[in-house]
């Protein structure tokens, strides 16, 4: 095959694997979770409500969140830049859930304040 063939071919693969990649992704509805005790380890959950109490150490932030029941899930935060959260704060989280000492504690991957 000529060079120019090779070019418009490859490109065309990567606009359509582009185009899967995305159209397989908006299908995709975490479902917002109201206790994490019952989802298993490592599947990524998105959590709902306010920031009932906050731990920012260094490069880490804990907080805890209270549901729209009355439970309470740990968030573990590993920041990279400066986060502002106080408690009152009403935010959505995604993340990964994690077993750590017994207790099911979310990893977060992206907080949003509302």
């Amino acid at each position: 095959m000529e060079e120019n063939t090779l070019k418009k071919v490859s490109l065309l693969v990567a606009v359509l694997g582009l185009l899967g990649l995305w159209l397989i992704a908006s299908e995709v509805d975490l479902g917002v979770v109201e206790s994490i005790e019952g989802v298993p380890e490592g599947d990524e959950v998105l959590v709902k409500g306010f920031v009932s109490r906050v731990s920012d150490v260094e490069k880490v932030m804990f907080l805890e969140v209270e549901n729209q029941k009355v439970e309470e899930t740990t968030i573990v935060l590993f920041k990279d830049s400066e986060i502002f959260l106080e408690e009152g704060d009403y935010v959505e989280v995604t993340g990964t859930v994690e077993d750590y000492n017994g207790k099911k504690e979310v990893i977060a991957n992206k907080v949003v304040k509302k």
